[in-house]
């Protein structure tokens, strides 16, 4: 199943979610954002090597690490959202198995600009979705500005390894008004 149009965008140093926000922004004709004004408002912390890139950015390193803090209320995606007056909402959902996963993609998939956060080695990580087909996620990586394919299977053990509290999973951003996720 096909998904919306992105232009990949190369994330600037520990701003893969700002890069994955602004690609979904950009879509939706909402582009006056750049990656640093996004990685602030959720919290963007960076190293001291870093800083003159980010001078707005965090000093203090979070107890989460280096990077965005979007699990803390005031740093979160719908606060973003509402502080800047976007008509969008976003809802994580952690899939506790394969199937879930499979059914919030295939559910959401072209309605809605779906993230993923992973793990990766041993940190976190952010991706857009592209498509998705049966078994097969194509992913934009914000690493790269390259998509890459993996299973339903590698990208479901990566959310898994990340952990929910850590706020992996799908993370549905929609117009406006919260999604809610039925069983079937």
């Amino acid at each position: 199943m096909s998904h919306f149009t992105y232009a990949p965008l190369r994330q600037l140093p520990y701003c893969c979610v700002a890069a994955c926000v602004l690609m979904v922004l950009n879509r939706r004709k909402l582009d006056r954002f750049s990656q640093p004004h996004i990685g602030y408002a959720l919290g963007l912390a960076v190293p001291p090597e870093f800083r003159t890139k980010f001078p707005k950015s965090r000093k203090k390193k979070p107890s989460s690490g280096w990077g965005t803090e979007v699990e803390n209320p005031k740093y979160s995606l719908n606060h973003f959202f509402t502080k800047n007056n976007l008509p969008l909402h976003e809802t994580c959902c952690f899939p506790k198995t394969i199937s879930e996963l499979q059914q919030v993609l295939q559910q959401h998939i072209g309605k809605a600009d779906l993230l993923v956060c992973i793990q990766v080695v041993t940190w976190g990580h952010v991706l857009l979705v592209k498509n998705f087909s049966d078994s097969t996620v194509t992913l934009i990586d914000p690493a790269t500005a390259k998509t890459k394919k993996v299973s339903l299977r590698v990208l479901f053990n990566s959310i898994q390894r990340h952990g929910k509290a850590n706020r992996a999973g799908v993370w549905v951003i929609s117009d406006n008004s919260p999604v809610i996720h039925r069983r079937r």
